[in-house]
């Protein structure tokens, strides 16, 4: 009998990810009988009008723990918008200026992180408030598509 890996299919595949609640963080679990690795994640974050600093990171959460894939060095302030990319390939965490002001944040995505049914893409995000807000989520990933032994 082949090994499952000889005979997967590969693809690169991109996926809407729903709004989560306010006060909610970003989840989009690995699909069923397939292995991920995630190569783009972009959102908007919308922080209210409570005066405290988030910090933004994206994880990998395995049912148990949150591994750190990616984390930008900046901090975002109440009442503010920005849009987040995360991607292979990016050098170092930066903004980009726009409209007079700081909206973009790019971070490196960890190249090297598979995850399998049961994982989970998740942000992490310090001091978010209850109505603040992500939107516009977006996930790019190649997928190995596990065939299921008979």
């Amino acid at each position: 009998m082949e090994h499952p890996f000889l005979t997967t299919v590969h693809d690169i595949v991109g996926v809407t990810i729903a709004a989560p609640g306010a006060g909610t963080n970003l989840s989009f679990p690995c699909p069923v009988n397939a292995r991920i690795l995630p190569v783009h994640l972009s959102f908007v974050f919308t922080t209210d009008a409570n005066v405290m600093n988030r910090l933004v990171q994206v994880a990998m959460y395995d049912g148990g723990n949150n591994y750190n894939i990616g984390e930008p060095t900046n901090v975002q302030a109440a009442s503010t918008v920005r849009n987040y990319f995360f991607n292979h390939g990016i050098a170092n965490a930066r903004d980009i200026l726009g409209g007079g002001s700081y909206n973009q944040v790019w971070c490196d995505l960890n190249p090297n992180c598979w995850l399998r049914f049961g994982d989970s893409i998740v942000t992490v995000i310090g001091g978010l408030q209850a109505t603040d807000a992500i939107t516009g989520a977006v996930i790019r990933y190649y997928q190995q598509i596990i065939p299921t032994q008979g």
